[in-house]
C-alpha cells in the first residue's frame, strides 16, 4: 500500500565528503583491470574514476591535475608513484570492503536481491563469509550464526555518525541493539524499522527530485529515483548506489491479499507483526539498513530534513 505524505521543497542533494576505505589498487580492481600488470588498456577510464576518488579529498580540479600528471606515462606504463599509490591512496568506499571491492557485482546482488546492508556493516569477515555463501538462505544462515558480531560492528559504526540532526535516530539505533542483545528481537526489529523509514523520508523531504510531482512521498517514486549503476560508475557514485541498493526488497509492497514476506520488509514489520516478518535475522537486517543509511550520509552529506 502506498503512503502519501506532504513535503516542502528544499535543496537537492549535493556531493560527498573524503573517507577511508580501501585503495586505488582495489579501485582499479572495481574497474576490472589487473592491478598487478604494470601497463594496460583503458587508462583514460581509470584515470577518470582515480580523479573522481582524488577530487572529493582535495581542494579542486588544479590539484587533482597536479598529482595524477605524474603517475602515467605518455606510452600507457603506470608511472614509478603508482606503488605508492596504490598502497596510499584511499578511494572512499566503505573500509569493510577492504580487499573485496573487485566482488562488487556479488555484493550489488547481495543488496539488491537479498536486502542484505553490505555497505560499512557487516565487518569484513562476515561479508567474505555472505561473499561466498551458496544462497540466500546460506546467507540468512551467515547472519544468524554472526549475528553478535555483526551488533557489535554496528555499534561501531554509529559511533562514527556525528551530524547533529542524526543524534536521536543514533540513540534509537543504540537501543534497539541494546533489546536484540537482551532477546528482545521483535521490538529491536520495529524500532529500527522506523528509524529507517524515518531518516529515508527526511531524505526524500529534502529532496524534490525524490518526490512526486504534487510534493509527495511514494516508495516507488523514491526508489525510481535512486542512483542506478552505470557504465564506468566513480568511487562516489558506487558508494552511494551501495547504501541505497537494499531499499527495493524493505520497500517492497505488502498488501494484506499477498503472503507475508519472509525477508525485511518495512511494510509487513509495521502490519504484519507475526513468526514470519519478526525473527533475529530480520531484526539484524533492520539493524544493519538503519546504521548503514546513518553511515552513508555521513560520509555523503546529503541533505536530510527530520520530521520528528
Amino acid at each position: 500500500m502506498s503512503e502519501d505524505v506532504e513535503m516542502p521543497e528544499d535543496a537537492g542533494t549535493r556531493g560527498g565528503e573524503a573517507g577511508t576505505g580501501p585503495t586505488i589498487g582495489e579501485l582499479l580492481g572495481l574497474a576490472g583491470w589487473d592491478t598487478s600488470a604494470r601497463s594496460f588498456s583503458g587508462l583514460d577510464v581509470v584515470g577518470k574514476q582515480i580523479q573522481a576518488a582524488l577530487w572529493e579529498a582535495t581542494d579542486g580540479p588544479g590539484m587533482v591535475a597536479r598529482q595524477t600528471a605524474h603517475w602515467f606515462k605518455t606510452d600507457g606504463v603506470l608511472g614509478p608513484s603508482f606503488e605508492r599509490l596504490r598502497q596510499a591512496a584511499a578511494a572512499g568506499l566503505p573500509r569493510n570492503w577492504s580487499g573485496l571491492a573487485s566482488r562488487w557485482n556479488e555484493m550489488l546482488h547481495i543488496m539488491q536481491q537479498d536486502g542484505i546492508p553490505l555497505a560499512w556493516v557487516p565487518p569484513h569477515e562476515i561479508l567474505e563469509e555472505l561473499l561466498d555463501a551458496s544462497g540466500s538462505t546460506a546467507r540468512r544462515i551467515v547472519l544468524d550464526e554472526n549475528r553478535s558480531a555483526i551488533w557489535d560492528s554496528c555499534r561501531v559504526v554509529l559511533e562514527e555518525v556525528e551530524r547533529t540532526e542524526f543524534e536521536h535516530q543514533k540513540r534509537y539505533l543504540m537501543e534497539c541493539l541494546a533489546m536484540v542483545e537482551d532477546g528482545y528481537v521483535s521490538g529491536a526489529q520495529s524500532l529500527a524499522a522506523t528509524v529507517w523509514d524515518t531518516t529515508v523520508r527526511g531524505f526524500v523531504r529534502a529532496t524534490p527530485s525524490l518526490q512526486t510531482d504534487r510534493g509527495q512521498f511514494r516508495y516507488e517514486v523514491m526508489l525510481s529515483g535512486l542512483p542506478t549503476l552505470e557504465e564506468d560508475p566513480t568511487v562516489r557514485h558506487v558508494r552511494v548506489l551501495s547504501f541505497f541498493a537494499p531499499f527495493k526488497m524493505a520497500c517492497t509492497n505488502f498488501h494484506g491479499g499477498t503472503p507475508v514476506p519472509g525477508h525485511f520488509n518495512r511494510h509487513a514489520t509495521a502490519h504484519a507483526a507475526g513468526q514470519i516478518q519478526f525473527t533475529s535475522v530480520n531484526a539484524t537486517i533492520a539493524i544493519m539498513l538503519a546504521v548503514s543509511v546513518l553511515r552513508g550520509f555521513e560520509q555523503d552529506r546529503f541533505p536530510v530534513r527530520i520530521h520528528a
